[in-house]
């Protein structure tokens, strides 16, 4: 009977990845239990993601249940997924904080990685692919969010927003796209400071480097007055700065601009 390091070896046979480093053949004998559920579009993804990137190879190794996502995958797969993001956010936003940054990571690349078994198994349009890449950035924020509203203290919840520009506006996110965002809120100078703290702590529970890893990289250039301006800007300011001070390529780039966390309304 052939062992998984055997199936992997034989999907990539005449490649230039069939030659396995140490980190994809410790992959296989870990995981050599759940090897049973891989469906043959499955290992064709995980062998081209495990040779091609072994540092995923060896973080796959430990991340039992995941050859069982590859059991069937078809063209919907990556979309019945996003469904389960809600069960995840409430699991994540129940543990303390350095607990939550760690499983927001573990959760990112994890999904990053099934992904990509799916893009490579070739049963998607990439175009599905970077929908549900953005989906996941997407919820990762609205989780950070929730967070840094609990960690700064209050409850007016709806006074925060989070604008997503470019890529992830456009659901077109890439495997290492960072991501777009202006901080708006509701509210008069007296909330300014409160807003600050949510907008620094967000960026930090995202980009902040922790024993697994980073979430994401975060570019806040975009908001009024880029590098010069405040990190957060209230509701009627950012209109007024778009109605009488912004560039014609801000108001190009506002096309795209689309609420990605907080309140939408």
């Amino acid at each position: 009977m052939s062992t998984l390091l055997d199936r992997l070896q034989e999907a990539l046979a005449g490649t230039p990845l069939a030659d396995l480093p140490p980190a994809v053949r410790e992959f296989a004998a870990l995981q050599e239990d759940a090897a049973g559920a891989l469906s043959p579009e499955g290992l064709r993804g995980l062998a081209r993601v495990v040779a091609s990137q072994p540092e995923v190879a060896g973080f796959l190794s430990h991340r039992h249940g995941f050859l069982a996502r590859l059991g069937d995958l078809s063209a919907d797969t990556l979309g019945d997924h996003v469904a389960g993001f809600d069960a995840d956010a409430e699991r994540i936003l129940n543990l303390g904080l350095e607990d939550a940054l760690d499983a927001l990571r573990l959760r990112r690349r994890e999904e990053m990685a099934f992904a990509a078994c799916v893009d490579l198994a070739g049963v998607c349009s990439f175009a599905a692919v970077s929908d549900f890449l953005s989906r996941l950035a997407e919820s990762t924020l609205d989780i950070a969010l929730d967070l840094a509203r609990r960690e700064t203290g209050g409850d007016d919840e709806d006074s925060f927003a989070v604008l997503g520009m470019g890529k992830l506006a456009g659901r077109e996110l890439t495997y290492h796209s960072d991501l777009d965002l202006i901080f708006l809120y509701r509210g008069g100078p007296e909330l300014v400071a409160r807003a600050s703290r949510i907008g620094q702590r967000l960026i930090s529970y995202l980009t902040t480097m922790t024993g697994a890893g980073v979430a994401y990289a975060v570019d806040t250039r975009l908001r009024p007055s880029g590098r010069q301006g405040m990190l957060v800007t209230s509701f009627e300011a950012f209109e007024q700065y778009q109605m009488k001070t912004a560039a014609t390529w801000e108001h190009l780039a506002q096309l795209r601009g689309r609420a990605v966390a907080g309140p939408p309304e």
